[in-house]
């Protein structure tokens, strides 16, 4: 293998629901009914199952079926505090089967590789795979402001 093993960052090097990270997707993605799609926009508003903190899903990921490709979410707005919680989704690329506009999809939150999202959203300290006592630049395209 060619090249570095790892990093030192503050943030954790391993990527969301990969073996190193040791999250199981299965645990986190749930069913949520769609309210609108904008293809032109990339983007689709979902109803959240509860009142989500912004950037919840944000970096996380959205299926339009079990067996579909996932597909990044790179933004998160919300829409609506009241019930039902409609949020906007910002994703990466459009799916083709997004366009015959599913009335649900599957979405699984995401993540900002701090240490504080990793212990506190999913348990799963003990994973980390960073060195949040590290005064740097972080870099995660996900994210504004790149400085931590």
């Amino acid at each position: 293998r060619i090249g570095p093993r790892g990093v030192y960052s503050s943030l954790c090097r391993h990527s969301l629901y990969s073996a190193g990270c040791g999250v199981d997707i299965a645990d986190y993605i749930e069913t949520v009914n769609v309210s609108a799609i904008r293809a032109a926009d990339r983007e689709i508003d979902i109803e959240a199952p509860f009142n989500i903190p912004g950037g919840y899903y944000q970096a996380g990921i959205l299926r339009v079926s079990a067996t579909s490709d996932p597909i990044p979410v790179l933004r998160q707005g919300l829409s609506s505090n009241d019930p039902p919680y409609l949020t906007t989704l910002r994703l990466t690329r459009w799916s083709e089967e997004l366009t015959d506009e599913p009335s649900t999809v599957q979405v699984a939150p995401g993540c900002d590789f701090s240490s504080d999202t990793c212990a506190a959203r999913f348990s799963n300290l003990v994973n980390f795979g960073g060195f949040d006592s590290l005064t740097a630049i972080d870099r995660s395209p996900f994210f504004d402001g790149w400085n931590r």
